[in-house]
C-alpha cells in the first residue's frame, strides 16, 4: 500500500511532467494542483505506454477539462481520459485517471461507472450522436468501435 511519502514523490513528479511536456509558460496561473494532475496524465501514459514524445502522449488525452484547460477545445469524454491504441501488440487500453489532491491513509477506492457510458458506445457503434465539439472522443470511440466490428484481434 502507498504512504505518505508515495503520494508526495507522486506529486513532485507530477509537477516536474507538467513542466517538462506542457511548461508554466501561460499557464503559471494555472493552480498547482490542477498542474500535477495534468501532468500526472502524462507521467502515467509515459510509464504504462513507454511512448516518450510529448504529441504521441498528448494525443492520447481526451479528458473534458484537460481538453478545456490546454487544448482551449471542448470535448466531452464520456467517461474516459485518455486512450492509447497499440497496434503492433493488438491492445486498447481505456484510461480513467483518479488523481487524489489530498492523502488518505487506508482509502478505498469506488467502483468506476462512468467509464461505461464510452465503452457502451463503442462496443455499439454509438458515435453518430456525438456532436463535433466532442470530436476528439467521437474520432476514438469510431476507431475502437471499427477495431471491434473487425477481424482483428485486440485486447481491451
Amino acid at each position: 500500500m502507498a504512504g505518505r511519502n508515495d503520494f508526495k514523490l507522486l506529486n513532485l513528479y507530477s509537477m516536474m511532467m507538467f513542466k517538462k511536456m506542457i511548461g508554466n509558460g501561460k499557464y503559471i496561473d494555472l493552480e498547482d494542483i490542477k498542474k500535477q494532475r495534468f501532468g500526472f496524465y502524462f507521467l502515467i501514459l509515459q510509464l504504462t505506454t513507454g511512448k516518450t514524445s510529448f504529441d504521441e502522449l498528448e494525443q492520447m488525452i481526451i479528458d473534458t477539462e484537460y481538453s478545456k484547460v490546454i487544448r482551449n477545445e471542448k470535448n466531452n469524454d464520456f467517461g474516459i481520459d485518455a486512450v492509447y491504441i497499440d497496434d503492433y501488440d493488438r491492445k486498447i487500453i481505456l484510461y480513467n485517471f483518479k488523481f487524489r489532491e489530498n492523502f488518505k491513509d487506508g482509502g478505498k477506492q469506488s467502483p468506476i461507472l462512468d467509464s461505461t457510458k464510452f465503452i457502451n458506445m463503442c462496443l455499439n457503434n454509438g458515435y453518430d450522436d456525438i456532436t463535433d465539439s466532442s470530436l476528439k472522443s467521437k474520432t476514438l470511440i469510431k476507431k475502437i468501435s471499427d477495431i471491434i466490428n473487425s477481424d482483428e484481434v485486440y485486447n481491451i
